[in-house]
Formats: C-alpha cells, structure tokens, sequence
C-alpha cells in the first residue's frame, strides 16, 4: 500500500512509515533528514523549543520581536565594519534608554530642564542613526540567499516554538548551514529600534484593529485562567513598547542553545553528507541551559466563563471547550468530530447554519490538543462563527449546542463518519506532498511531542468509531468547561437632545 507521497509508505500492517534518519551533534542538536529525490531541491527548517509560552511577564512578544531581528545578519554579513558599528550602537543603547527614563518619569506639561535633555537627546539619537547606517548593508543575509535560488525564505513563532526556514536548490545546502550556524555565534541585533516599531505596527494590524484578532485576544486571555497560552504571541503593547536590545540579546543567549534546537532537512540529499555538514557547522556552537519545562497548571474550570467584546465590526462568535492531549484517544476522535461538523458544505453545522437557515456566512471548528508535559497538556476545541447580517451571535449558540448534545446520543451516519475519514486522509496526505510541507510537519512534530506522532496519526483517526464519538463528546462538551466570547457592534452614543432652558 502506498500513500503516493515520497518517502511515506506503509509497511506489512497497513501503519504508515518514514525513512527519517536521526543524528544527534555532541552539543546536543538533533538533525532529522529525509530522502526525496523527486526534484533537486531541499527545504531546510531550524525549529528552537522556545515561544511565547516562555516568556516573563513583562517580556510578552519577545519571541517574535528575536524572530524579526535575526534576519537583520551578523558580525560579518550585514556590515562594513562591525566593530565601528557595534560602538554606535552601543551609545544608541545608552542615549534610548535615557530619553525612556526622561519620558517615563516627566512630570506636568510645563516645559523644565528635562525637556531640554530630551530633545538633545532625541537630535543625538537622529544624528547616531544616520551614523551607523553608514556601515549597515541593508538585506544581505535575504539577498545572499535569493541570489543563490532561495524561495519560501521566512520565519514564524507559536506559543511553543519558534522556526526558520526557505527552500533551495540541493547543491546550495552547505550555504544554509554556513549562514545559519554564523546567525547563532554571531547574531548582531542591528535596526532594533525601528523593527520594534514595525512589530508595534504589525501588532496594531492584526490584534487591534482586525476584529478576528482583537476577539481572539479576549477569548485566549479567558479560556486559559493560569497557563501562559493566555497571553498574546505577539505581545501586549506595553511589553514590546518597553523591550531593549540588551533583553532580546539575552533572550537569544539564554534559549538559542544547539541542544534546544532541531534541523530538518527534506529534499535530494544523501543524509550522511547532511550529518557531515552539520558537524562541520553547528558542533562547534557550544551547549546552553536546556529550556526549561513549564510548571503552572492550569486550575479546573468550575462554570461557564464568558466575554462581551463591543467594536466597530461586524459581530462574530468564539466558542472553546477544554480539549484533549496530543496522543489521547480522544485526540484523534476530536479531529473526526471537526470534520464532522464543519468541513464541507455537506457537514453538520455549514449545512444547517449557512446553507439552510442562512444565520451564518461561515463557521469553522479547530481541534488544538494539548502539549504533553507542558502545564496540564489541556487543548482547545473551538467553534468560529460570522453571523450573517443582522444576526446577533446569541441566535447561533443553540444551535451549536443542539448538534454538540445530537453528537452525544444519537450515532453519526456511516456517510458522516466515512466522508470525515477520507477529508482527513486526503488533508494528511496534501500537507506532506511537498518538501515544505513534509519538512514543516517533521519539525512541529518533534518539538510538540516527537516526529513519530504523525506514523499513526492517520491510522488512528481511521480507527474512530460511532461510540468513540459518542464519548468523547459527553466527556469534554459540557457547559462547565465552555468559555463563550461574543463581539457585538459598539453602539451609538446617545445623543441628549432635550432643550436646557
């Protein structure tokens, strides 16, 4: 049987396998290379076992601001001259952290001796600028690897992890491993304040004033009372806003470490001349403090939590159970369950919502299980409604509660279960076809809960019965662990038009 993926195949039982080969550097990194001779190209992924869920409370979006600086080089790509740069740079440290004392601690609206500190300090501060713009080589690291075929050349972070990645011809692997091994010895956070500035605009975009955004913030502070899922990917303003380079340079030291980290590599390579790159490159980097585990625990949930969120937007509906651990039975049931009811125009709630009663212009569920070994390893299940207009979102909860209880007495259809069964296969198979794709799977994987998860995860989803579902859905859709929140349009001011004689 196969599976029409390279390097995906099952074996005589009927389980999925992968040529995966695994070798682990003396500083404790760990490469996983598959072989795929397909195409002569190789994706190349750098995951490290840090997000937002690591961060100190003060410190939210520190992650991703390090995501955004490690694309601006290093001591040798990216300069002219470091050492006159990293003197500049220094006094620019100096002179901002100055005017943030000034500005934070001036008193009253009359102009005092501090005011004049501040604008000479503002004018040293454009002057510095322009200085060490002088030594700078805008864009070289992202130009070095577009001149040499690079594609799909980007980074992201997650509450857990944080990744690198790009595609590129195979027989430019060696160029990756230098660029990327140099990123971790020598890592210069140059431009710091102005892409401050640009993750306080992209935070402005997407969690301020995108409506999606700004509700999934007061849902993700309210489902979680304790663990740090609570808090923002991006950060809270007021953290990034007071982030220094200093903090992000010790937020890379601290966590960067090679044996926090896992490459992957997919492509037309032979894995033992990887291994030997590798070795090449990255052994040299010395071993950190592994990452530590988180140790809150998110408390049970005694009743149902809700939010009201008024904005000027349409309205829009979240609604999140406590969810399963990745690997548990019902992890694997609650997938189906999605499936079940959202995916398709044929499923339970598209049918019945958009199509039918026209109460939603769309609705979506997501299965986000839980980490196994961080906090209570509690997931999410979540429901995502757009009523249509005029709709107030308090039409279209019965409903989803109505087909939640249907789930828990009566049987799906053996055409409900099967059609689930078959999106979920044809999905794991799309989202492994490319080196991408593959490669991205692999790397998540390994740092949630080991690569190996994904071998059975499509047998075990086919495994899912009637009862299963049955089960699941008495066990974890109830009242007491729903957290329910609701955007509605802000309403008008009121206007007093009474004459005051």
């Amino acid at each position: 049987m196969g599976f029409g993926i390279s390097g995906l195949y099952a074996d005589e039982t009927g389980l999925a396998q992968l040529d995966v080969k695994e070798y682990n550097l003396a500083n404790g990194m760990k490469v996983l290379v598959l072989e795929r001779h397909t195409a002569p190209t190789v994706a190349c992924y750098l995951y490290f076992r840090v997000g937002s869920v690591n961060e100190q409370l003060g410190q939210t979006g520190i992650s991703h601001l390090l995501e955004h600086m490690l694309s601006k080089g290093t001591q040798t790509i990216g300069t002219v001259n470091y050492a006159r740069e990293k003197e500049i740079l220094d006094q620019i440290d100096v002179k901002k952290e100055r005017l943030a004392y000034l500005t934070a601690h001036k008193k009253g609206s009359t102009p005092d001796v501090d005011d004049q500190e501040i604008k000479g300090l503002e004018q040293e501060l454009k002057s510095l600028s322009e200085a060490v713009a002088t030594y700078w080589i805008p864009k070289e690291y992202d130009h070095l690897y577009i001149r040499n075929g690079a594609v799909n050349l980007n980074a992201a972070t997650n509450q857990h992890t944080t990744y690198y990645y790009c595609s590129l011809p195979a027989n430019k692997l060696e160029l990756w491993c230098w660029l990327e091994s140099d990123h971790l010895m020598n890592p210069v956070m140059r431009g710091f304040y102005e892409e401050r500035d640009t993750v306080l605009e992209e935070r402005h975009m997407r969690s301020e004033v995108d409506p999606g955004g700004v509700l999934w913030e007061e849902f993700e502070s309210m489902f979680y009372k304790a663990y740090p899922l609570r808090r923002p990917i991006i950060g809270w303003r007021s953290d990034v806003s007071a982030l220094r380079r200093k903090d992000v340079d010790d937020y890379f030291r601290k966590y960067y470490a090679p044996n926090n980290a896992v490459a992957v590599i997919v492509g037309d390579v032979k894995a033992e001349q990887v291994f030997l790159l590798m070795k090449r490159y990255f052994e040299p980097i010395e071993r950190g403090v592994p990452v530590a585990p988180i140790v809150t625990r998110e408390p049970e949930q005694l009743g149902e939590r809700r939010v009201t969120v008024e904005f000027e937007a349409e309205p829009r509906l979240m609604i999140g159970y406590k969810g399963a651990t990745i690997g548990a039975p019902e992890d694997y049931t609650m997938d189906i369950i999605s499936a079940i009811l959202t995916v398709g125009r044929t499923s339970r709630l598209y049918r019945e919502l958009v199509t039918d009663k026209k109460l939603c212009l769309d609705i979506d569920t997501s299965n986000s299980a839980g980490v196994p070994g961080q906090g209570e390893g509690i997931g999410c299940f979540l429901f995502y409604a757009v009523p249509a207009q005029s709709i107030n979102p308090a039409e279209i909860e019965p409903h989803v509660y109505a087909a939640l209880e249907r789930l828990k007495t009566e049987p799906v259809t053996d055409e409900e279960l099967n059609r689930a069964k078959n999106y979920l296969a044809a999905a794991f198979v799309r989202g492994m076809d490319s080196n991408d794709g593959m490669a991205q799977t692999l790397g998540y994987n390994e740092m949630l809960c080991g690569w190996r998860y994904i071998l059975d995860w499509l047998s075990r989803c086919q495994a899912v019965t009637k009862d299963d579902i049955r089960n699941t859905a008495a066990k974890y859709f109830i009242g007491q662990k729903r957290t329910v929140a609701t955007m509605v349009r802000k309403p008008e001011p009121q206007i007093n038009t009474d004459e005051h004689r």
